[in-house]
């Protein structure tokens, strides 16, 4: 993926303030690498962050200049025509930008849904996005030791799997 710049097996993270454009540098890796035209890759993103709606007017914005969010709102998008633009989307993107909206997983659970999404499209997952490393289950009760262990756990994942993943964390205020 880039190019050669994410490589499979390898864990990437970005951690920041919120507000610092993570998701949005992490949805146009993965909405890039999805593109039909471009790699035909299959990106799973683990959306923990933002609701599916904001997610979705991000990557709708990116891939079809529209913004999902405004239209909604003065009404020139409404369910009759929601179904156009979603079939609009998938001519760009196919079936390869595949968006989980949870949280509280734990990188096994991320691995099993890889997988069933995999079976599912018939091909091999190349990036997972794990936006909000946070979100994951917090079995250290402490949310810097949780994301030390999951961080190590999302390592193990992507080195079993042979899959690049970027994990985000979002931080608020300073430690």
């Amino acid at each position: 993926i880039l190019n050669g710049g994410l490589m499979p097996g390898n864990l990437y993270g970005s951690i920041g303030d919120g507000g610092s454009f993570k998701s949005i540098w992490a949805h146009c890796i993965g909405s890039d690498a999805a593109n039909i035209k471009n790699n035909d890759s299959l990106i799973v993103y683990m959306n923990g962050e933002m609701s599916e709606l904001q997610l979705m007017d991000r990557v709708m914005n990116k891939e079809l200049k529209i913004e999902l969010q405004v239209g909604l709102k003065n009404k020139t998008i409404n369910k009759d025509n929601i179904n156009d633009l979603a079939n609009q989307l998938k001519e760009v993107l196919g079936e390869n930008f595949q968006i989980v909206s949870s949280s509280g997983w734990n990188a096994k659970a991320i691995g099993e849904k890889v997988k069933e999404i995999e079976q599912k499209l018939n091909k091999k997952a190349s990036l997972i996005v794990v936006d909000g490393l946070t979100q994951m289950e917090d079995i250290k009760r402490d949310e810097i030791k949780s994301a030390i262990h999951n961080s190590g756990q999302l390592k193990e994942l992507a080195k079993d799997t042979n899959t690049a993943i970027i994990a985000l964390v979002h931080v608020t205020g300073n430690p």
